[in-house]
């Protein structure tokens, strides 16, 4: 099982800031990958069980909370935020309650914008991986749609830091997206 990869959380960490979330990002996706099965191929019922998947996350966030240490997640709200919304979406179209832009925690935007490009750039049982490229263009095409235009803004931003890093480049390129 996949939990939250190091490009999810350097990225997530980055987009806040440098307000290091990683433990309770990591600790939050858990919870969240507990559920997830299924995919685009689902029948519409199997598709509103699918959405509950946040709400069933929280819920066992909420119950085992009382049991864990704190070492693991030093901000319940922060964790619970990522659970419960990273599915929502800037316009109000996500679920599981429609929350619409800055009524949806900073954190689960972050989070969603991140979750999605892995998602992308992931194989599936239900679907191929995508190509990096595909993937930045969905979400380029995502501004103020799923994501607030500044957050599409600063993680293709920092995308392209990233890879400049790892090439050994001094400056940033753009992708031209």
């Amino acid at each position: 099982m996949r939990i939250v990869t190091k490009r999810q959380s350097w990225k997530s960490s980055r987009l806040l800031g440098g307000i290091d979330f990683e433990r309770e990002i990591k600790a939050a996706m858990r919870i969240d990958r507990v559920f997830k099965v299924g995919g685009c191929r689902a029948i519409p019922y199997e598709r509103k069980i699918i959405e509950m998947h946040p709400l069933m996350g929280s819920d066992i966030l909420n119950k085992i909370s009382r049991e864990i240490n704190n070492d693991l997640i030093s901000s319940l709200e922060v964790a619970e935020n990522i659970i419960l919304h990273h599915h929502e979406k800037w316009d109000g179209t996500g679920y599981p309650h429609r929350l619409k832009g800055e009524e949806i925690p900073l954190e689960a935007r972050i989070v969603a914008i991140v979750d999605v490009f892995d998602a992308l750039t992931s194989r599936r049982p239900y679907k191929d991986s995508w190509s990096v490229e595909r993937a930045l263009s969905f979400i380029n095409e995502q501004k103020g749609k799923y994501f607030r235009p500044i957050h599409r803004d600063v993680f293709l931003l920092l995308f392209d830091e990233k890879a400049a890093q790892k090439k050994g480049c001094d400056t940033v390129r753009s992708t031209g997206i």
